[in-house]
């Protein structure tokens, strides 16, 4: 039997554990203290057992993320009480990203749903505001006022969504699950954009922060779409 199916029957045997009926909990608990004895398996590595991990596919071909992109992932670890990594990989001669989100359950597998809808969202905008630029605009300035619709409309959404706070526990958990999985881990680099200094510009932000505010996430149940289950609040920049 493998190590992770046996910290699985010692998870449901601490869950057993807890249990109102006193014989069934002290059995449970028997059951655990003697598979974590044959298998040499301590707390702490129940402990890390509880940490899981989603992977989401990144936006950028350079190594180097757009500061939009790094707003929104920090967004969604924020929202759903989870910590957030970059993981790099050269493929072929083109640098390929993905957001990494850590935490406790299942939090991270939503995380990640959460973040690949907005993402989406956020692409078809950013598009679609693009083709309101005017067609003689040089790419780079297309590029740079289109990053500056994308922060603000991270903004927006941020203004509306509570934040989860990871416990001290959960987080020391989760920094011992990342030391041992990755060792050391680099600093992300990413692009921050100079503040607006033209009308066209500041245009750009009011129109990045409007789009945000009609940002709309589901989440699947079954065959039909249901409102994601975060706390939503109005908010102004």
């Amino acid at each position: 039997m493998s190590t992770s199916r046996v910290l699985d029957k010692i998870q449901k045997c601490m869950n057993l554990a807890s249990s109102d009926n006193p014989a069934e909990a002290a059995a449970a608990l028997r059951q655990a203290q003697k598979l974590m004895e044959k298998h040499n398996l301590t707390a702490s590595d129940l402990s890390l057992h509880t940490v899981s991990e989603a992977e989401a596919r990144g936006a950028s071909r350079a190594k180097s993320l757009p500061a939009w992109v790094v707003f929104l992932r920090s967004t969604i670890g924020e929202v759903f009480g989870v910590q957030v990594m970059n993981r790099y990989q050269k493929l072929g001669g083109v640098w390929q990203n993905w957001a990494v989100f850590v935490g406790i359950g299942e939090k991270p597998q939503a995380a990640q749903y959460c973040y690949e809808v907005l993402f989406r969202q956020i692409s078809a905008d950013r598009n679609r505001y693009r083709k309101e630029l005017h067609p003689r605009m040089a790419p780079r300035r297309k590029s740079r006022h289109c990053d500056l619709f994308c922060e603000s409309w991270v903004q927006a959404v941020r203004s509306k969504v509570e934040a989860i706070a990871i416990s001290e526990q959960d987080r020391d958990v989760i920094e011992r699950f990342k030391e041992k999985t990755y060792g050391e881990l680099e600093k992300a680099e990413w692009r921050e954009q100079p503040p607006a200094s033209s009308e066209q510009e500041i245009h750009a932000i009011r129109s990045g922060r409007e789009a945000g505010k009609a940002a709309q996430l589901f989440r699947g149940v079954g065959t039909q779409p249901a409102p994601a289950q975060i706390h939503l609040e109005e908010g102004a920049l």
